[in-house]
């Protein structure tokens, strides 16, 4: 692991995490209000911008795990190329329920900012792309191991 370039990707995904927490507060930065229900969250902004960072850069560390993983085993690159789909259309299923609740969200309170609900819906879009990639990566790793069985 190279400190240099993970610096790099922190501060890339650090300045990401601004402009999302910064959207979602309109760019004031004071607390962050999620309501789920009758619930009212409120999260600190620095606090939110650490998170969101750190969930980014996790991401992008699992990613590369399950790069290494599919190139190492192809038993690993078989069990992910079943499990994934099934991830994926639970996760179209969660992105159209969110669009849903959104546009119920926007007809009853049409005076009410929606971006900072949309935020969430478009990080789940986001890793379900993500999703994706790694199922093309498994699926070709799967094809040549069945290709050099064959042989």
């Amino acid at each position: 692991m190279k400190w240099r370039t993970e610096w790099k990707w922190l501060s890339i995904f650090g300045l990401i995490s601004i402009i999302i927490i910064g959207l979602m507060t309109n760019f004031r930065f004071n607390e962050l209000q999620i309501q789920n229900h009758d619930t009212y969250y409120l999260i600190g902004s620095f606090k939110s911008i650490i998170f969101t960072t750190l969930f980014l850069w996790t991401i992008k560390n699992l990613y590369y795990l399950i790069d290494v993983l599919l190139n190492k085993y192809k038993v690993f690159a078989i069990l992910i190329a079943i499990l994934t789909p099934i991830a994926i259309l639970l996760g179209v299923l969660f992105i159209y329920l969110n669009i849903q609740e959104l546009l119920v969200f926007k007809e009853m309170y049409p005076d009410l900012n929606f971006l900072e609900r949309i935020i969430p819906t478009s990080i789940i879009t986001g890793l379900l792309i993500l999703l994706v990639l790694i199922e093309i990566k498994s699926l070709k790793h799967a094809l040549d191991l069945i290709k050099n069985q064959s042989t």
